[in-house]
């Protein structure tokens, strides 16, 4: 079973335009650390604010929580995701390999010391 996410969504108006959501991890390398599991921002509105926005709010939870930081994991190859986490403060540690359905991808961890 996995661990209950919290999760926070940007509206505009009425039509949902962003989301990032949170959870603390049950398993290793993680375990009792929280982790953003998501960040999305629909195209039409990327570069408003609004992945800004639901990352702060992610990261601010996780750090109000007591944790020294928070952590995400992007895929490599997501350099505009990299860049848009770096401008947001966030620093690359290491790097890894996402596994699923018997196929391997290459990933970034990117930790969050301090609210974007």
């Amino acid at each position: 079973m996995d661990p209950p996410e919290d999760v926070w969504v940007a509206f505009d108006e009425d039509r949902m335009v962003g989301f990032a959501a949170g959870c603390n991890k049950w398993d290793e390398p993680f375990k009792g650390e929280w982790f953003i599991t998501a960040v999305y921002v629909d195209p039409e509105v990327q570069g408003r604010g609004t992945g800004r926005l639901v990352l702060r709010a992610a990261v601010g939870h996780g750090l109000n929580l007591g944790q020294e930081d928070v952590k995400l994991s992007v895929f490599q190859e997501n350099h505009p995701a990299r860049g848009f986490y770096a401008k947001c403060g966030g620093e690359e540690t290491v790097e890894g390999t996402w596994e699923w359905e018997g196929e391997s991808y290459p990933i970034v961890f990117v930790r969050f010391s301090q609210t974007p």
